[in-house]
């Protein structure tokens, strides 16, 4: 395990830190790393087993709220961290089951959110159709009042010449009524005795 090297992105694995913090740590102690910690712009970062000893010192005194001037001083004095248990293959295989893990939740989440939008959007066209359906109901019975005001202003119009043909006729039947009765003149005028 001596020879084995840790990646950047398995150290922040490890010690649950961001690339910015890896980076920063790596320059900050590099007397006490390897040279393959800061090997230079353009060239990825590798930690030895050693280097991991001095950032999991790093890591559990940050962890404390120590400051940077007091970690220095522990790793001059020979003060090491327990290196991690696991080799760097461990390291990326236990990280890719936990992303294959989170993977797997969100595609979870994603197919309940898929399968209540496709219920909402069923409603939706439900709703849609029904809506339809009342307008065009709606249309029919708006039709059928139209054409009953129609009706009803052509009865009013027929009641009315019907009306006033009985009042003329009325008038007429009144008038030759009287004539047969003799009290009218001749000239239509009732006659005065």
């Amino acid at each position: 395990m001596d020879d084995e090297q840790y990646t950047s992105r398995q150290v922040e694995q490890i010690f649950d830190l961001s690339h910015e913090t890896v980076r920063t740590w790596a320059e900050e102690f590099a007397e006490y790393l390897s040279t393959d910690a800061n090997p230079g712009k353009g060239r990825p970062r590798r930690f030895s087993t050693e280097d991991m000893e001095v950032l999991a010192l790093v890591a559990a005194m940050r962890t404390t709220g120590s400051r940077f001037e007091d970690i220095h001083a522990s790793l001059k004095s020979g003060s090491r961290g327990d290196a991690p248990n696991l080799s760097p293959q461990e390291v990326t295989a236990l990280a890719t089951t936990t992303r294959e893990r989170q993977l797997g939740l969100q595609i979870e989440v994603l197919q309940r959110t898929i399968s209540d939008l496709t219920k909402r959007a069923e409603e939706g066209e439900s709703a849609q159709r029904e809506n339809i359906g009342l307008r065009k109901e709606l249309e029919i019975k708006t039709e059928l009042l139209q054409d009953a005001q129609a009706l009803l202003e052509k009865m009013r119009e027929e009641n009315q010449r019907l009306s006033r043909e009985a009042g003329e006729a009325h008038g007429r039947g009144m008038l030759e009524a009287m004539e047969r009765l003799g009290k009218l003149g001749k000239d239509g005028r009732p006659d005065t005795p």
